[in-house]
């Protein structure tokens, strides 16, 4: 049994001839969960555990056909120029393909079947490493929030929003809340000009904030920007609120702000 799958913008299938096996157990299993370590003495919560883990490794089977194999040779060919770049790419199935996960290629394994130089076809294994371990949407949403606590719908991992600001804000206050309504963080920032915007990206081993004086058109770092509070955290991830779609939530003490992400799957 087949599927069709993506790497980037290219089909396996339809641009290198390569059929692969069915991969139901690539997009159903969960990446595995180590004890959970906290690091000190960095801005922000970062996790290992629960909320996060080192790597996930995965392998695509396939079958790589074609008409000659000289055709078989020169799929084979413009495939490896692309897995082994060294560069991240993108991966998608067709049997969940509203999902995708970055990852590399870190090995290219090839066995011909019956073993000879090149034959036809050519069984295919890849093995990919995702240093981020979990399965996103395959395109970001904006969720508006402000005064009123607003819901962050989530996936089955916790995601890493990035937190957009309108102008003209004195002194505005972040909270975070879990799906009770219980506070988990807040955070005060300098008050803001009618040009100037904050762009918070709460990802972890990234955890930036920048300021744009020129509605946000250019952007620099204002790591100075938090006044009071802690940085903001991803959005948590809870198994109970998830079977009943309780969710996460942020409020802003002015203005409206944006929440942009997509959401991320174990």
């Amino acid at each position: 049994m087949t599927t069709t799958g993506y790497v980037d913008a290219y089909s396996f299938e339809a641009d290198f001839g390569l059929y692969l096996a069915d991969q139901d157990g690539q997009l159903d299993g969960a990446a595995p969960v180590p004890q959970e370590v906290e690091i000190p003495q960095a801005r922000g919560a970062i996790l290992v555990g629960p909320d996060r883990v080192g790597v996930r490794e995965f392998l695509l089977d396939g079958v790589l056909d074609g008409a000659s194999r000289a055709a078989v040779r020169t799929n084979l060919r413009k495939l490896q120029a692309l897995l082994l770049d060294g560069n991240s790419h993108t991966v998608r199935l067709a049997d969940w393909d509203t999902v995708q996960i970055a990852a590399r290629c870190v090995r290219f394994d090839v066995d011909p079947d019956p073993p000879k130089q090149i034959s036809i076809p050519v069984n295919v294994r890849l093995h990919f490493r995702a240093s981020n371990p979990f399965w996103q949407d395959t395109s970001t949403q904006d969720y508006g929030f402000d005064a009123t606590p607003t819901g962050m719908p989530q996936g089955t991992a916790p995601a890493e929003p990035l937190l957009l600001s309108p102008g003209s804000l004195t002194t505005p206050v972040l909270t975070g809340y879990d799906y009770l309504s219980t506070v988990l963080w807040t955070c005060t920032l300098a008050t803001l000009g009618v040009n100037d915007r904050y762009r918070i990206n709460t990802a972890p081993g990234v955890m930036s904030i920048e300021k744009s004086t020129d509605s946000g058109s250019t952007w620099a770092a204002a790591d100075n920007a938090i006044t009071a509070g802690r940085f903001p955290m991803v959005l948590p991830a809870n198994g109970t609120a998830y079977q009943s779609g309780l969710w996460p939530l942020l409020k802003a003490s002015v203005g409206t702000w944006t929440a942009r992400y997509a959401r991320q799957w174990r």
